[in-house]
């Protein structure tokens, strides 16, 4: 596949990509999408490196997105806060709202979870696919680290030196995400965050053969990759291949994200879990 045309697909799947809480307690949201009419597909972004991961990737895509907005602009981007040598944390963007003549620090979050029934409480049951991450310490560090850095005197410093109002700017925070639960819980309601960001479920490799159908074919992406439509997708392998590639993968107690096409074109996307 043509890579400016497979940038293109993971940056309309960056911003088709649902807020992942319609409210929040612990910070104000920036309200951020595709859908919006303020946000468009027009990719100016031609070209990053191939190995760029998946976080450094959507903050690309952010930044292009405001560059094509109307009434905002990025001031900076990725400001890493330093005192005697030392990296105390980075502010992700320093937003200019010209409509409303307002400035903005915005934290970006773009999160793949899971639902794990089997955890006590409903927030901490959303973990990362390998359970090495959850949604509720991603909250806490926001509330506790990320956003806080902003009022440290030497980010006030810092953005005096950049003659910015440093008193004047509110937090927000970008918090978008993909969300997979329970196979035998899907289509589900669940408390707490936007279920329009519930796009699958999981499963174990063992439920996964046994749920193919002859002419399924499949997708394995790689990581950066996770953010495309699976109808975007152009490069389908067999169930013999996907088998046999998920069985290494679950070996090194990696989960994997899978794309399935059926005879009739439907589509569905889920985690095959080690655990």
């Amino acid at each position: 596949m043509d890579s400016n045309n497979q940038l293109a697909k993971q940056y309309r799947g960056f911003l088709d990509t649902p807020a992942l809480f319609k409210e929040n307690k612990n910070f104000e949201l920036f309200s951020f999408s595709g859908k919006n009419k303020e946000y468009i597909y027009k990719l100016e972004l031609k070209q990053i490196p191939e190995n760029l991961v998946l976080g450094k990737r959507v903050e690309l895509f952010f930044q292009d997105a405001i560059k094509n907005s109307k009434s905002q602009t990025i001031l900076a981007a990725n400001l890493q806060v330093i005192e005697s040598k030392v990296t105390l944390g980075e502010l992700d963007f320093l937003v200019k709202d010209t409509l409303n003549n307002r400035f903005l620090h915005v934290e970006l979050v773009y999160k793949f979870y899971v639902y794990d029934p089997k955890i006590e409480g409903e927030l901490q049951r959303w973990i990362g696919p390998n359970r090495r991450d959850t949604l509720l310490y991603k909250i806490q560090k926001l509330k506790n680290k990320q956003l806080p850095l902003l009022q440290n005197k030497i980010t006030q410093d810092y953005l005096k030196d950049m003659n910015l109002p440093s008193k004047e700017f509110s937090q927000q925070v970008c918090f978008l995400g993909k969300l997979y639960v329970p196979i035998h819980l899907y289509g589900r309601y669940f408390p707490k965050i936007n279920n329009s960001c519930i796009v699958g479920f999981w499963l174990t490799l063992d439920a996964f053969i046994d749920r193919h159908r002859d002419d399924d074919v499949y997708c394995l992406p790689k990581k950066e990759n996770w953010l495309i439509h699976p109808e975007d997708n152009d490069a389908w392998i067999s169930f013999a291949d996907s088998v046999n590639n998920t069985k290494q993968s679950l070996q090194n107690k990696k989960s994997l994200l899978c794309w399935k096409k059926t005879p009739t074109n439907s589509y569905e996307q889920f985690f095959i879990v080690w655990w």
